[in-house]
């Protein structure tokens, strides 16, 4: 199915079933008392067949168009920041990761981390 709708969608198979629109339908009205019944009814039925391509193209555009979320997306996992944030800890300019630390260090450096500079 897939390949059937990039086919379908292809900008080239679009543009040639425009163009074969025109040069039928243009041979169609310019030929019309010189035609064949049978060549007439081809024409005719492939004409129906590119209209109703068109009309397909049209409503998959306007339905594709209209598939905008109603609220922003929700971040499933944190962002970077947030994970460095919660797992290193900074001390005179250098990082030490909080797994490497024992509690009563992190809450040292916590303290620490409040002090005002002129404290």
């Amino acid at each position: 199915m897939e390949i059937v709708l990039n086919f379908l969608l292809n900008y080239i198979t679009l543009a040639v079933a425009g163009v074969a629109f025109v040069i039928i339908l243009v041979a169609l009205f310019a030929k019309r008392k010189s035609l064949s019944k049978n060549t007439k009814l081809i024409f005719t039925v492939l004409l129906i067949i590119l209209a109703v391509y068109f009309v397909f193209i049209i409503w998959i555009t306007i339905a594709a168009g209209g598939n905008q979320p109603a609220n922003s997306p929700t971040p499933v996992n944190p962002s970077i920041e947030e994970i460095t944030e919660n797992e290193v800890v900074e001390f005179h300019g250098q990082s030490f990761s909080k797994s490497d630390l024992s509690e009563e260090t992190l809450e040292w450096l916590e303290w620490y981390n409040s002090l005002s500079p002129e404290e």
